[in-house]
């Protein structure tokens, strides 16, 4: 009795594998020289070799004491969905108002991160200088997640970057579709196969 094979290449079940993460915030790094994506007001500005590994950075508000700046930006989010919400700050005092050590303060400074308009997610007040920091958050997604920045010091100046809103949930699986040509023979192999099926009944 002969027995009808069937390559495993006609036979296609592919289960695809997601990308990395998306990024869900437009401009987060500040890589296009601008505040595009988010709204602003007050005075924030973006400078190159601010950021991390001398990158384009937001920096709030500016080099003259006294002002303030404020950024956000707006995103969908899935009802009550597991995100993870980052970014990277840094204080820099003003060597020219001469807080230029390590410890210097940098003089009635805030710093605030605001969910949806709630209480602050992070305040930071009278600042020391710092390097580079990494800020990593859990949220839950509320249908349209509102992501909010405001700073005002005197003497110096925060600087902001790669900022981060991911999904935390595993892209869903995608099915590859098969090619025409895949069809085709699928098609031609169970019609061949339902031939020899009614030979043997003959047959028999």
């Amino acid at each position: 009795m002969r027995t009808l094979k069937i390559p495993a290449t006609a036979v296609l079940c592919v289960i695809g594998i997601g990308a990395n993460a998306q990024n869900l915030l437009t401009n987060g790094n500040f890589e296009t020289g601008t505040l595009a994506g988010w709204t602003n007001s007050g005075t924030v500005n973006v400078y190159s070799l601010m950021g991390v590994g001398n990158s384009f950075a937001a920096v709030f508000p500016a080099i003259n004491a006294g002002l303030s700046g404020d950024i956000f930006q707006s995103v969908a989010t899935q009802l009550n969905g597991s995100y993870t919400f980052s970014f990277d700050l840094k204080g820099q005092a003003s060597n020219a108002s001469g807080f230029g050590t390590p410890d210097a303060p940098i003089v009635s400074s805030e710093f605030m991160v605001k969910i949806n308009n709630t209480p602050q997610l992070l305040d930071l007040t009278n600042s020391v200088n710092f390097g580079f920091n990494h800020y990593s958050f859990s949220l839950n997604g509320t249908g349209t997640t509102k992501i909010e920045f405001k700073a005002f010091w005197t003497g110096g100046s925060y600087r902001l970057d790669n900022i981060s809103l991911v999904n935390n949930a595993p892209p869903p699986p995608t099915t590859a579709t098969p090619e025409p040509g895949t069809w085709a023979m699928l098609s031609g192999l169970l019609t061949i196969g339902g031939l020899t099926a009614r030979r043997r009944k003959r047959i028999a």
